[in-house]
């Protein structure tokens, strides 16, 4: 029940996360063990749901499946934003763990349960399914859905998001075999990753992560390193 405690783990859970997975899951446990057991749902999950992250970096997927499994049923039905981002990834846990279908349909639920698509949620969750098309060997699907997420990111005028939308069109794109608009998309979305600040390219790194992947399959290898290394 030491709350101070429990911050200094979580913190150094935190620390740990992205050089030391396993060091942040023994973290995040501890300072899970420590909460009271009156603690609000909220705080639980605030320790469960990076453990989980931890859990599948290193290689954990089962246990990090059932820890977001846990954080799903905490949350109340209200929370949108924190619902979608719980199972957006453990959706992505669960095309790991090769339950793609699974994975398809959590992602539509969450999607068809957002009040309104058209926020940073609801094209988050658009970016998702594009991913879960690729893992499908659904090209269309990608191409749908990055579309789709392309033009309401915009709407939003969100430029992270936009950069996303696009390097992930663009890949969905090249994935298809459509390379002439696959190279035109490509050039636009490498404009907008570059045109981001660091700082707002942190906001969705997965935008380089897509852009570099799209640079792989059009044989822009020198680009993929360039982007990759930024992104890293």
């Amino acid at each position: 029940g030491d709350l101070d405690a429990v911050a200094v783990l979580a913190e150094a859970g935190a620390d740990a996360m992205l050089r030391a997975p396993g060091s942040a899951v023994r973290w995040f446990g501890a300072a899970e063990r420590l909460l009271p057991g009156d603690a609000a749902p909220e705080q639980r999950v605030e320790l469960l749901l990076p453990r989980a992250r931890a859990l599948a970096a290193n290689g954990h997927l089962r246990q990090s499946h059932d820890d977001l499994l846990t954080c799903l049923g905490l949350i109340p039905g209200e929370a949108e934003a924190q619902r979608a981002q719980i199972a957006t990834t453990c959706a992505g846990v669960e095309r790991l763990l090769g339950r793609h279908d699974d994975s398809h349909e959590r992602l539509l639920a969450t999607l068809a349960a957002l009040r309104d698509r058209t926020t940073r949620d609801g094209v988050t969750v658009m970016l998702e399914l594009a991913v879960d098309g690729l893992f499908r060997a659904d090209p269309p699907s990608v191409v749908d859905w990055a579309s789709t997420a392309l033009r309401t990111s915009r709407d939003l005028g969100d430029r992270p998001l936009v950069a996303a939308s696009a390097a992930m069109l663009a890949l969905g794109t090249a994935v298809a075999g459509n390379i002439a608009p696959a190279q035109t998309g490509y050039d636009e979305a490498a404009g907008l990753v570059a045109d981001l600040a660091d700082a707002e390219l942190a906001e969705r790194v997965d935008a380089a992560a897509y852009l570099t992947s799209a640079a792989t399959y059009l044989d822009r290898y020198d680009d993929a390193v360039v982007v990759a290394e930024r992104a890293l």
